[in-house]
């Protein structure tokens, strides 16, 4: 079950259950996945690598609506991110600065597809996600006609349960390219460091 099942457990049931926490010897926050000596299983075909699964977490949601995506055929799964009709430098223009810790190092391939490799360059100044914000932001800019004023009632509600937010959607839609994404991204972070405030007594690992 997925952590946000367990939280929608009603008290009655989980005062009922049992909860056994097994210990990791020799973990830390810190570590990224290569520093654990640990093989990885894929969690599905198009997560066959840890390196997919942290590009899942970076472009998945800004490659929902609009015309950026993720891979090169069955090559750098949601690593290797292209946009319709524009060159690996046009991607490197827009989107190159954006993200502190990211670097977009520019690939074309033996086709002439062309588009950028995500590389970290520094995790402790990564924001994962962020990436994924600045992509929906160029998307509606790129595209004058604004693709998530397009959208079908299916992709809005689908893009709303992944990004968990109707009224940024809303301003998407209405504002496009003009969105307030600093505010946006000012109010989550806001959130994101009262919860862990909030929850550090209760974390498992330091």
């Amino acid at each position: 079950m997925a952590t946000p099942g367990i939280l929608e457990i009603d008290d009655a049931h989980r005062r009922r259950g049992v909860l056994e926490v097994i210990t990791m010897r020799g973990w830390r926050r810190s570590m990224t996945w290569n520093l654990t000596g640990l093989n990885w299983t894929p969690t599905s075909p198009r997560i066959p690598t840890a390196q997919a699964a942290l590009g899942y977490a970076m472009v998945g949601l800004g490659c929902i609506v609009g015309d950026f995506s993720h891979s090169f055929g069955d090559q750098m799964h949601f690593r290797f991110i292209k946009y319709a009709r524009r060159h690996a430098a046009d991607l490197v223009a827009a989107l190159g600065n954006t993200v502190p810790g990211l670097t977009l190092e520019p690939k074309v391939m033996p086709d002439g597809t062309q588009g950028v490799y995500l590389t970290v360059n520094d995790w402790g100044k990564l924001r994962p996600t962020a990436i994924s914000l600045h992509m929906m932001q160029q998307a509606a800019l790129w595209d004058t006609n604004n693709p998530f004023a397009r959208v079908s009632k299916t992709e809005r509600e689908l893009f709303i349960k992944h990004v968990g937010s109707e009224a940024f959607f809303e301003e998407l839609r209405l504002r496009g390219g003009k969105i307030d994404l600093g505010r946006w991204m000012a109010q989550w972070n806001a959130d994101a460091e009262a919860f862990r405030a909030r929850t550090s007594a209760h974390r498992l690992y330091v």
